[in-house]
């Protein structure tokens, strides 16, 4: 699964089951105009995205609170907890990573909730970090950490890229993501020889331009997206790899639309090929 399949709203998110969340989607709405502008929606939602008025707002707040959670329950140590999720008396703030126009740090805040047999904390909302409501965390959480040396970030030209074809032609999740001529049957010859093709072209492109490798983070490590060119000269598809000793190994592909939610938990993709 991708960050950016929509869970079943049943599905209980760490931020849910952390605080109360009255009206979600309002406060959804307050942080898309508090925050540097950005477009938090697909060209060409799915019916199961239609469902949330910002789709990649709301499964990026709620990876990243995920993300601080798992670290911060790794931690023993108290102030570095504090640098996950602040506590703070009867409140308690998280770092979105998410910046206003002018480049102060939007926080999510919370107090603690007084109604018993309910979640611990209830959410206030989105607030910037001058806001009087944060004058007890000193200092403010950080943000959510997904690697540990900055070099997992960059594609590394050196390195050998082996994809298993096999697998990710022969697995109907991985088809599925493919243009809808490609899912037929019947063009499964085509399919092969159009896939190894841009296979090959998305290696020296790469190759020739590292910037074009977007990192991703998916259970628990940074893996690279490479722009797959099926049906034209535009992007229609991303191939996933990921470093494993001394090559990059590559066995799924995805969406542009899941490729782009996935790259924007780690930072807004800065690239001409993968756009919402």
């Amino acid at each position: 699964m991708s960050l950016s399949t929509m869970l079943p709203s049943d599905r209980k998110w760490p931020l849910f089951e952390f605080a109360y969340c009255k009206d979600f989607e309002g406060m959804l709405d307050e942080l898309a105009e508090l925050a540097a502008e950005e477009d938090w929606l697909f060209e060409n939602p799915t019916p199961e995205q239609q469902q949330y008025k910002h789709p990649i707002l709301y499964n990026y707040i709620h990876h990243t609170f995920k993300r601080l959670k798992e670290e911060y329950d790794s931690l023993t140590d108290p102030a570095a907890k504090q640098s996950k999720i602040a506590i703070v008396g009867d409140k308690a703030c998280f770092n979105t990573g998410l910046y206003t126009s002018n480049y102060e740090q939007i926080f999510g805040y919370f107090t603690r909730n007084r109604n018993d047999n309910m979640q611990p904390w209830y959410m206030m909302g989105f607030v910037r970090e001058s806001d009087l409501e944060l004058n007890d965390f000193v200092p403010l959480p950080g943000r959510a950490e997904y690697f540990r040396d900055i070099s997992e970030l960059v594609f590394d030209y050196r390195l050998e890229i082996r994809i298993n074809t096999d697998h990710i032609l022969n697995n109907p999740n991985n088809v599925a993501r493919l243009p809808q001529m490609f899912q037929d049957p019947s063009n499964r010859e085509l399919l092969m020889n159009v896939f190894s093709g841009a296979v090959s072209v998305a290696k020296k492109k790469v190759a020739a331009n590292y910037r074009l490798a977007i990192p991703q983070y998916y259970e628990g490590r940074v893996q690279l997206l490479l722009p797959l060119c099926l049906e034209s000269s535009t992007p229609d598809a991303a191939l996933v790899i990921y470093k494993e000793g001394s090559i990059y190994r590559g066995r799924t592909c995805l969406t542009i639309d899941m490729a782009y939610n996935n790259a924007r938990l780690i930072a807004k993709p800065d690239s001409d090929w993968l756009k919402p």
